[in-house]
């Protein structure tokens, strides 16, 4: 037997909570009896069940303005009911995906945040890749802090809220280690130039922490 659209449109109907319970009664009975149309079912369902667990983390996230004009005029009303239930299910999957992976980058913090947040001595994801926060002291003033990332080599400091690179340059085998004290980068200059005292070790870094706005 081949299932038809019009099949495939009351099963999507009935999953959707659309169709009326008479008929709902008639498709389930025909299901126990037609072999195929109980495949289309479980499927469809087993699809539905999917999109559903893709899609409840992400009712938050705006979807733009340029998807959902394409996903209007893809979806229109005059696709065949199977046709376009293979379509609806496509693209709702692709668009949760999207919204999954844009939630699971809004947790890995923005370089700013974790230059706000995170002790020196440790790798760090951040949105641009990773970064290895060298050291942390004090201006006449403000607060600073050296790192690395794989791209560049920097001092950043706490300017009204703000961090505000200072001194920067591409990362290279040679100025990727810490400070060696010979003032022999941009970065390392201005850390010597600049720097009152020594570095903060954790704990103070901690309290320091605390202290931003």
């Amino acid at each position: 037997m081949t299932i038809s659209d019009d099949d495939a449109l009351l099963i999507s109907r009935s999953l959707d909570g659309d169709l009326p319970s008479k008929e709902t009664k008639v498709l389930k009975a025909r299901s126990l009896q037609e072999p195929e149309l109980r495949e289309l079912y479980d499927a469809l369902a087993a699809d539905q069940l999917l999109i559903n667990r893709m899609t409840s983390n992400i009712d938050s996230v705006a979807m733009p303005a340029e998807i959902i004009d394409q996903l209007k005029s893809q979806l229109g009303e005059d696709k065949p009911g199977l046709f376009r239930w293979q379509m609806i299910t496509a693209a709702i999957a692709v668009v949760a995906i999207g919204g999954t992976f844009l939630i699971s980058n809004r947790s890995v913090p923005t370089l700013a945040e974790v230059l706000s947040e995170e002790t020196a001595g440790d790798q760090i994801a951040y949105q641009g890749g990773t970064v290895d926060l060298i050291a942390t002291f004090r201006t006449a003033d403000h607060w600073c802090r050296e790192y690395v990332t794989e791209s560049t080599r920097a001092a950043a400091c706490y300017v009204n809220g703000n961090w505000k690179t200072m001194a920067s340059e591409p990362t290279t085998g040679d100025n990727a280690s810490r400070t060696t004290g010979n003032g022999s980068s941009k970065v390392e200059s201005f850390v010597i130039k600049n720097m009152i005292g020594n570095p903060l070790h954790p704990n103070a870094e901690r309290v320091m922490l605390r202290t931003l706005d």
